[in-house]
């Protein structure tokens, strides 16, 4: 099979996964199949590193992905995202030359419909960018997601907050908090705003206040982009149930793969 290097980044905008966080992968080198096949790989610069992407029917993008680490066209990457299902068709001997493996699944989700009123989004609102914004949302990050940790695109992001009242049981103060990036001059028409890294205080944890920060952002991401999206472990009932409520549908599965432990 022959892969072909593609220049023009139009194309892969047919693709929902790609089109969406085009503001996010500025792709370095890109390839996509021949002969009718429906998939296409990139390269992309970021903050944690070098990174491959790859969307797709797995069994069509498979053969894209041999091919590519046959030749060796690809290099050290720090990290790779592919759909689903992709890894366990790659032949033996390709995975092994790529130096990957397998660490994690997670769904990825969005939705373009303003969800129902939720109570509490009154108490939800925008923190802030920048490193003063990073000294108020990293405690309750901490807290509430210490395996996530800080990233050097936390500093970009525009990051939003639910302040609780307080009761007979929990003090007031900042209880969630959530992570936006926003299109700019270089996402594709439509891309949407793209959610991350949303925290509940252990302490403020089953009182509503996940959903009514993600009620809260994605009413507005939606008001200003036109669609929200973002990625969930496929095995977090609790989350998924929360943005299914919420209007977020299921758009594709996505694995995530590390260079390999030595």
């Amino acid at each position: 099979m022959t892969v072909s290097a593609v220049e023009t980044l139009g194309r892969l905008h047919r693709f929902p996964f790609l089109r969406a966080n085009a503001h996010r992968w500025r792709p370095e080198r890109v390839w996509e199949a021949e002969g009718g096949r429906d998939a296409a790989l990139l390269t992309t610069p970021g903050h944690a590193g070098r990174m491959l992407v790859g969307t797709g029917e797995p069994r069509q993008l498979a053969p894209v992905l041999a091919e590519v680490v046959h030749s060796g066209q690809i290099g050290p990457v720090d990290r790779a995202l592919l759909t689903a299902g992709t890894w366990q068709l790659l032949p033996e001997e390709a995975r092994a030359s790529s130096g990957m493996e397998r660490v994690s699944q997670w769904d990825w989700m969005r939705t373009s419909e303003a969800p129902a009123p939720v109570p509490g989004e009154d108490r939800a609102g925008p923190v802030g960018t920048g490193e003063e914004a990073l000294q108020t949302v990293y405690p309750v990050l901490h807290a509430g997601y210490p395996e996530r940790g800080a990233r050097p695109s936390d500093v970009e992001s525009l990051w939003w907050g639910y302040t609780h009242p307080g009761d007979d049981q929990v003090p007031p103060g900042l209880a969630a908090v959530v992570a936006a990036t926003v299109p700019d001059a270089h996402a594709a028409p439509g891309a949407g705003v793209h959610l991350a890294a949303v925290a509940v205080d252990p302490r403020y944890r089953r009182r509503g206040v996940a959903t009514a920060l993600t009620a809260a952002i994605t009413r507005w991401g939606i008001s200003q982009h036109g669609m929200v999206h973002l990625g969930v472990y496929s095995d977090n009932a609790a989350a998924i149930g929360i943005y299914r409520a919420l209007g977020f549908h299921f758009e594709i599965s996505v694995e995530t793969l590390t260079p390999a432990s030595s």
